[in-house]
């Protein structure tokens, strides 16, 4: 007994039409455990230009913050929310946009941005994390597992990075990362000797 699905008004659509079907469903659920970022050999860093340091506030209280992202549209959307115990980072994006960084991380991936003399200047920080990065895969919005526990959204240009020094994997939207990244010349200089 052969079975037929209807998708606006058409029996058996075909792959296009079941693509489309799926998007109207809202976020695809991303297993990011799943993507090999180990072939991947270009990495980026956080650009470690003192005018995009960014500004932390050192939570005193345990509380929830909500990540949200402006598209190029004017839209906003909440990308994830996170909970900052006391000690724990909130660092103000160059987007205006607030996240959580745990205290142990915060002390892997930033430091505090200095003068010349080395002297710890104005309360700002330079990031100091390595990323691998893969385009979204699924060219529509995605949800994924964050690596702090929740979800995060992602949008269909979004990026999807591997931190290099704690190993974990989240979204980033595509503006930011633009702003804030850039190619190691290292791993492109190996990259050219092979």
């Amino acid at each position: 007994m052969t079975q037929n699905y209807e998708h606006n008004g058409s029996k058996n659509p075909d792959a296009a039409a079941w693509a489309e079907l799926g998007k109207e469903n809202g976020p695809v659920h991303l297993d990011v455990s799943t993507l090999d970022f180990s072939n991947i050999r270009e990495t980026y860093s956080k650009v470690q230009d003192p005018s995009k340091a960014v500004e932390v506030e050192f939570s005193d209280t345990t509380q929830k913050i909500k990540t949200i992202i402006t598209e190029e549209d004017g839209t906003e959307r909440v990308e994830t929310i996170n909970t900052a115990n006391p000690g724990d980072a909130i660092v103000t994006g160059k987007k205006g946009e607030r996240y959580v960084v745990s205290a142990d991380d915060f002390r892997k991936l930033y430091e505090p941005l200095t003068d010349e003399n080395g002297v710890i200047t104005d309360g700002r920080y330079l990031p100091k994390n390595i990323v691998k990065c893969i385009k979204n895969p699924a060219g529509q919005e995605i949800i994924i597992d964050a690596p702090w526990g929740g979800k995060q959204t992602g949008g269909a240009d979004c990026m999807i990075v591997e931190s290099q020094i704690n190993d974990d994997r989240y979204l980033i939207d595509i503006g930011a990362f633009e702003m804030t990244y850039e190619k190691d010349n290292s791993t492109t200089e190996s990259n050219d000797k092979e």
